[in-house]
């Protein structure tokens, strides 16, 4: 009964607030009910949609490694870069997957057989290097040594044994590689270069250099089209993993309700 009463009380008393603009209404000739309020919902944020699409479960769902600990950073970076619709998403998240073994690897690994050195750069090591540096039963790789081979020269790093090889050797969810592609990121964000090696083994920097890479080379127009096989061109140089890169891709359109 106490409940019955506190709802009249209530109903009461909102009938005393709306009397007297009833009464001004009716004195005035128009007579006009009073109009109950209407609340608009705030529009949100481009962060807060991210937020909502780039969630731990989603990530979760791509069998990505620490999930409630990736989710922000990826949402951050792909809100800097322009990756902000569902499609985009789905197909930015389908490639960083595999490049990174589902966030397993953030740092290359030149941990290569001497015939795996002469497949991979078969200009650049001779079948007497390839035995020197490369992982045999009496030695593990001289990686250091095989990223100076294979990086040395080029992608604006210094000659082979420079350290440029070394230094600016693949780093992050899709592995910047170079001396060039690292200063090109480092003036971007205001970081000095001899910091952004380690900053990119972090998941800030890792989910943001992807994110650069992405943006600059310009993923997001065949991510659009829904063109993934061109996302995996432009992200891989041709199209290994596009198996793996598909079967991503459609768990995370499934996921952001993508028709």
């Amino acid at each position: 009964m106490s409940d019955d009463r506190s709802w009249l009380r209530l109903f009461l008393a909102a009938l005393t607030r709306l009397a007297p603009a009833a009464q001004a209404s009716t004195a005035a000739g128009t007579a006009t009910p009073a109009q109950p309020a209407i609340r608009i919902a705030p529009t949100l944020s481009r962060d807060a949609v991210l937020a909502a699409h780039l969630t731990p479960t989603l990530l979760q769902s791509l069998g990505a490694r620490d999930p409630d600990l990736w989710a922000a950073s990826i949402a951050r970076a792909c809100g800097a870069r322009g990756i902000d619709t569902p499609l985009r998403i789905a197909a930015f998240l389908a490639n960083i997957l595999v490049e990174s073994g589902q966030f397993r690897s953030l740092v290359e690994s030149l941990d290569y057989k001497p015939q795996a050195l002469l497949r991979q750069w078969p200009a650049r090591f001779t079948p007497d290097a390839a035995q020197r540096l490369g992982r045999t039963a009496a030695h593990p790789a001289d990686q250091r040594g095989i990223a100076e081979i294979a990086y040395g020269g080029r992608m604006g790093n210094g000659p082979s044994g420079s350290g440029d090889g070394w230094t600016f050797r693949g780093r992050g969810l899709i592995q910047l590689t170079g001396r060039e592609s690292y200063t090109k990121l480092a003036n971007a964000i205001g970081m000095p270069l001899s910091a952004l090696p380690a900053h990119l083994e972090t998941r800030d920097g890792a989910a943001d250099s992807a994110a650069f890479y992405w943006a600059t080379r310009h993923c997001n127009p065949p991510a659009d089209r829904r063109d993934i096989v061109a996302c995996r061109r432009i992200v891989n140089g041709g199209e290994i993993g596009l198996p793996e890169v598909r079967r991503f891709y459609a768990t995370a359109c499934a996921a952001l309700a993508i028709g």
